[in-house]
């Protein structure tokens, strides 16, 4: 498992500022805004909030839930968004012990390939 920073992209001041450094992270999770369900691939993560990918476009400040494995949906707000991915902020942060659980069970390992390959039948 690998913590994810990048300097460039994420000084200590500015805009681009991250208040914690991100989990690599490849699970599917359930997504729900409003009535609509999504499942989308959670690719990042912090105690705080998450980047998910795989939706449409959303609106800044949206309120969706996010069901993430062993708990109750989470209440999340759109914090960014691009045409395929965004940026949530959880209306409360998960505790330390099960975002660290979390992070031992779906943290991507340098080095692994981001999907299994597909096997296709003989």
């Amino acid at each position: 498992m690998f913590t994810e920073t990048n300097n460039e992209t994420s000084p200590a001041t500015g805009p681009q500022a991250r208040r914690h450094d991100r989990m690599a992270i490849e699970m599917m999770v359930r997504l729900r805004k409003g009535v609509q369900r999504s499942t989308v691939f959670l690719k990042d993560m912090t105690t705080h909030g998450a980047r998910v990918e795989g939706l449409g476009r959303m609106q800044i400040d949206e309120s969706v839930s996010l069901s993430l494995p062993g708990l109750k949906p989470k209440t999340a707000f759109v914090a960014w968004c691009d045409a395929h991915s965004a940026g949530l902020e959880f209306e409360k942060p998960l505790c330390s012990e099960v975002f660290r659980e979390l992070v031992i069970l779906h943290a991507r390992r340098e080095g692994t390939p981001a999907s299994p390959p597909i096997r296709h039948a003989a």
